[in-house]
């Protein structure tokens, strides 16, 4: 069954805050286990730390990486007039640069929070 653009929009921006908020508790979750000079897991930082940055990441993080998404799909749009299937393995291409970019950008702000704070 063909799902209009509106739920196929609405399924990428679920995905966007899921890889953001997974993203977000895999990098606090390594960096409370391997620096333990700062605390354990059994803290109200790390408590803060994953529930606060949690949402957080779902909401904001991941509504900047649904935009980016977004605009990479228009822009790419404005180029292919035609599909194919070497258009289709660059798109593709570019999803998951786009999602390791992402990913490594989430994990440098927890980086950089978990010394800060």
């Amino acid at each position: 069954m063909i799902e209009s653009m509106e739920e196929l929009y609405d399924k990428q921006k679920e995905r966007a805050g899921s890889f953001a908020t997974f993203v977000w508790l895999g990098s606090c979750a390594w960096l409370f286990i391997v620096d333990g000079s700062q605390g354990t897991l059994l803290t109200w930082k790390a408590l803060g730390f994953f529930l606060v940055g949690m949402f957080t990441a779902a909401l904001f993080l991941g509504a900047l990486i649904y935009a980016v998404q977004r605009g990479v799909s228009k822009m790419l749009m404005s180029f292919i007039s035609e599909p194919s299937n070497g258009a289709a393995a660059v798109i593709i291409t570019l999803g998951l640069i786009a999602y390791a970019l992402e990913g490594v950008g989430i994990f440098l702000l927890a980086c950089w929070l978990y010394q800060v704070t």
